[in-house]
């Protein structure tokens, strides 16, 4: 609490010492009329008075280091007497002595540069002289010195107090991190792996924790000096030049702040309205999506990619207006960074921009949609989601396979469910059947297949194609229409069920694959449990008719 009370009292005297100084200041201005060159006297880094000619052979240079050196020696004379220094004149200059040493000397000169007398000015002078240096010797006094090196014993009393306290504060904090382990701090793992068990983090805890002690002790440390430094004469300048290393950048910031007050509101006012045109925005396409605001040839699906891109040119937009309201966006530094991270996107990002560019002309394609059943490059799947970057898949095996966009504008791309609901899927399989079976027969049995499976929409009938005319068979094509473009596997693989079924009731063959033609000496190609039970293999026949 004392470091902080005389910390107070150091500050509070600062700026009263500156306010002397100004005062001083005042009153030594106060005697000059039109100036073209003055030069401070400067004592124990106060300023006394202003000189603003040289005098006889001295230049104005060497007569204000002359009576700046010769004020300072009677500082540093601790047999000073204040009624030893005096006013003499003769008819030409005014003298401010000590005793029978000339201190200041003051000529016609000086009569005419500052519009006065010589009296007048020599007495002005002589008290702000005699002030500075009476001011001086009270804290040069043995009593000064001694209430200060008491002053001393009781700061670095407290301080030692204040550590004390310090350091029990931290153990009491490195106890509550040993009570903490196994439940605050616990084991950092990945999946199965373990990165770092308990004991490494809590040792790494204590660790931080004694560095953080340590900082804050030097931090205070490095207050209790100047506080020290600052009650002697000798050290003070000493002391200024400590707190001129914390306070000038603290003073610099906070005057570089109220400078830029101006900008900031700028960029306040910038950003707001952008954030509320974004909201409007986001209104709008959100009353789009959901159908309550329509747009000719505008689909709802686009709402969302299309304020995403609205958005992104607005704050892009601010970004560039608010560029030059940004603190040291002149300097070379700046401009060298943005430069450096521009290549880097530039170098690092070709497949990336690619990906996103390829997302936004798909979003505007609407080849499919989240939850359509496609296939892409040779992968079927539904769509699970759509980003900028990739579109994701998963297959009737629940594999869920990332597709990224550029591969999907540069191939090809089948949508099973787009038309299903309205058109209705169309599933066709092709099976191969003997030239001794009518076509009308073979049509049929695959209609009734059809007809007979689960999923396949009923109301619109089946038809039957023939695909080709081989040399043992004749491929045949079922297509069937259903709505349930995701259980097309489940579908097809009872199709197949139900054309074996069929085909096997009617003792059909499906010639698939290839048999030969001739029948003879082999048995019928159907499962058992449908051959007659009066059947029996034919032996091989060879019949030779003559005529």
């Amino acid at each position: 609490m004392l470091k902080y009370i005389t910390l107070i009292v150091f500050v509070i005297s600062s700026l009263f010492a500156t306010a002397q100084k100004g005062q001083t200041f005042l009153d030594s201005m106060s005697v000059v009329k039109d100036s073209s060159e003055m030069l401070p006297i400067v004592v124990y880094k106060d300023t006394i008075f202003f000189v603003q000619n040289g005098l006889g052979s001295k230049t104005i240079r060497e007569r204000a280091d002359d009576i700046s050196r010769k004020s300072e020696d009677l500082i540093n004379d601790f047999s000073f007497e204040k009624k030893k220094l005096k006013i003499d004149s003769n008819e030409f200059t005014t003298f401010i002595k000590y005793e029978e040493n000339i201190i200041v000397a003051i000529g016609a000169e000086d009569e005419i540069s500052f519009g006065k007398n010589r009296s007048e000015i020599a007495k002005l002078w002589l008290g702000l002289l005699g002030k500075k240096i009476e001011k001086e010797h009270q804290e040069r006094s043995y009593k000064s010195i001694l209430i200060n090196v008491g002053i001393t014993i009781l700061i670095l009393i407290a301080f030692f107090f204040f550590i004390k306290y310090v350091n029990k504060l931290f153990r009491y904090l490195t106890l509550q991190l040993h009570s903490m382990k196994d439940t605050v701090i616990k084991d950092i793992k990945l999946k199965q792996v373990k990165l770092l068990d308990s004991n490494n983090l809590l040792r790494f805890a204590i660790i931080a924790l004694k560095g953080v002690k340590v900082v804050f002790i030097l931090f205070c440390l490095y207050f209790v000096f100047p506080i020290v430094f600052g009650l002697f004469p000798w050290t003070k300048g000493l002391s200024e030049k400590l707190y001129g290393y914390v306070l000038d950048p603290l003073k610099d910031i906070v005057i570089a702040f109220v400078n830029y007050i101006p900008n900031l509101f700028t960029i306040i006012v910038i950003f707001i309205v952008a954030k509320y045109i974004v909201k409007f925005l986001k209104f709008i396409s959100n009353e789009i999506r959901h159908e309550r605001l329509t747009l000719p040839n505008f689909y709802p699906e686009w709402a969302k990619p299309t304020f995403n891109i609205a958005r992104f040119l607005i704050y892009t937009f601010v970004v560039i207006i608010t560029y030059q309201y940004l603190p040291y966006s002149d300097s070379s530094i700046f401009q060298g960074v943005s430069i450096f991270i521009g290549v880097l996107v530039s170098l690092g990002s070709s497949t990336a921009i690619a990906n996103i560019v390829s997302g936004l002309i798909i979003t505007y394609m609407r080849p499919f949609q989240i939850g359509d059943r496609v296939m892409i490059d040779n992968i079927t799947g539904d769509v699970i989601q759509k980003t900028l970057l990739v579109t994701r898949l998963r297959t009737i095996k629940n594999e869920d396979i990332t597709v990224p966009n550029s591969k999907i504008l540069s191939s090809h791309s089948t949508n099973y469910t787009s038309s299903s609901n309205d058109l209705g899927l169309i599933l066709h399989t092709t099976i191969t059947i003997g030239y001794d079976v009518p076509h009308e027969k073979v049509s049929e049995l695959l209609i009734a297949a059809a007809k007979d499976s689960e999923g396949i929409d009923k109301d619109r009938e089946p038809f039957v194609l023939q695909t080709s005319l081989e040399d043992f068979y004749v491929a045949y094509q079922i297509n069937a229409y259903t709505t349930q473009s995701h259980r097309m596997a489940a579908i097809y693989s009872e199709i197949h069920r139900n054309i074996q079924d069929k085909f096997n009731e009617a003792g059909v063959e499906i010639l698939s694959p290839h048999y030969r033609a001739a029948r003879d000496g082999n048995h019928i190609a159907i499962p058992d449990q449908y051959i007659p039970t009066d059947y029996k293999t034919p032996g091989f026949n060879i019949n030779n008719n003559e005529k």
